[in-house]
């Protein structure tokens, strides 16, 4: 898949009589796929995530077992969707081609005209508004260009949550952007942070995930001490049904940033409050009104396959 957004295709392979399986290249996990046969051969459907790729083997055998059916999954509605230039020049409603792209409860996008599929005021600031609903209760959202969508049914994970970076600690009451916050410490931080939370699960399913919304860059999850695989790309989701336990857990998320953010506040404040001296063999020449890039877990964290009591 070459664009933004997520896409659902049935091919046929002109192969008969074996079975067949998916390889993730991002994760290195392998599983029998849903197939049935077609007059030129065998129809398998995929879904592939935006810029998602994933191989299709053929066996003459597998051990593996067929998969079930997916489950109906209710939750999420995309109510309307709006495009539109900040200055009022263009608009267009892009809520069909979100709703296309909701899977399993959850949408995961970004703000582009690849994704969104129209460019509908050209070399205009545009951004997007976003009215849905989650089991039910209406909720809106507006998103600026380039931004990740991250939404998804599941229970939200909310804070405080407790955040290390480096030498010093942090309380967060919501996540956000490390560009956001007022301490310059934060503000400039390029490197990796640690969040930690302690959250009660209940009503356990046979398949829990964790959905950490909007990353930037890249996030490792430990969940009750069992690490999990570092993800890297949207969506941004950790299958923890082997760690999860009914009752407590304990949640740490390390996330790891560019260097970007550090460079520029090196042309704000040389020597800003809270921060150590950086080297840097190249100097991109960046202006002090460089804009800041989006940093750390922006969220929302959320439980799919369990409820958070």
């Amino acid at each position: 898949n070459q664009s933004d957004a997520a896409v659902s295709i049935d091919p046929v392979f002109r192969v008969s009589g074996m079975a067949s399986e998916l390889w993730h290249p991002d994760t290195g996990v392998s599983e029998r796929a849903a197939s049935q046969p077609a007059d030129a051969g065998t129809k398998i459907p995929l879904r592939l995530d935006g810029h998602g790729s994933v191989f299709v083997v053929f066996r003459k055998t597998s051990d593996r077992p067929v998969p079930d059916a997916p489950a109906a999954t209710a939750g999420l509605q995309i109510v309307k969707a709006i495009y539109a230039a900040i200055d009022g020049s263009g608009s267009g409603d892009v809520t069909e081609r979100l709703r296309q792209q909701v899977a399993n409860g959850a949408l995961h996008s970004a703000v582009t005209v690849d994704a969104l599929g129209s460019d509908p005021a050209p070399f205009r600031i545009k951004r997007l508004h976003l009215d849905y609903t989650v089991n039910g209760k209406p909720a809106s959202a507006n998103y600026g260009e380039n931004e990740l969508i991250a939404i998804t049914a599941g229970d939200r994970i909310a804070g405080p949550w407790k955040v290390e970076f480096a030498d010093q600690a942090f309380t967060f009451d919501s996540l956000t952007s490390w560009s956001n916050r007022p301490e310059a410490a934060l503000k400039y931080f390029s490197g990796t942070a640690t969040y930690a939370i302690q959250f009660n699960a209940a009503d356990v399913g046979k398949r829990v995930t964790l959905d950490l919304g909007a990353v930037d860059c890249l996030a490792e999850v430990t969940l009750n001490g069992r690490p999990f695989a570092a993800v890297w790309k949207s969506p941004y989701e950790v299958d923890v049904t082997a760690a999860i336990k009914t009752g407590p857990n304990e949640l740490s998320i390390k996330v790891a940033s560019t260097w970007h953010n550090r460079l520029v506040g090196l042309r704000r404040e040389p020597e800003p409050a809270g921060l150590a001296p950086a080297w840097t063999s190249t100097m991109p020449q960046y202006r002090p009104d460089e804009p800041l890039l989006p940093a750390g877990l922006i969220g929302p964290v959320t439980l799919r396959g369990a409820a958070i009591k």
